[in-house]
């Protein structure tokens, strides 16, 4: 039995997450500094709205900087990950592209270390 395809003028039911994953331009995550600027203002007008819904003056303080790959990964306790069966990987990276990913991880190993 064949499924019956909806009419265009039928209306089709989303979730809010199906809806600005494919509108990432309505929710401000379209480009890099739209998506700082968005998330930033989200995180200070839920601080003022908790604030203000317990009665209390806000003690907002904002610290934005840039944190290199390696930096990142060590947060996220990611940064002793290893392959390891390099076999899985073969079609994933050629060897010029391996070599260029490690002596960019090694960079930015070295700017961790500064």
């Amino acid at each position: 039995m064949a499924t019956k395809k909806p009419k265009p003028s039928d209306l089709v039911q989303k979730s809010p997450a199906e809806f600005f994953a494919e509108n990432k331009n309505i929710a401000g995550f379209d480009n890099p500094g739209k998506c700082l600027y968005t998330t930033v203002r989200e995180l200070v007008e839920n601080a003022l709205d908790s604030s203000e819904s317990v009665g209390v003056l806000p003690v907002i303080d904002i610290t934005i900087e840039e944190v290199p790959r390696a930096r990142l990964n060590e947060i996220r306790g990611l940064e002793h990950q290893e392959r390891l069966d390099e076999q899985l990987y073969q079609d994933y990276e050629t060897e010029d592209q391996k070599k260029k990913r490690l002596a960019k991880e090694a960079r930015e190993a070295e700017e961790l270390q500064k």
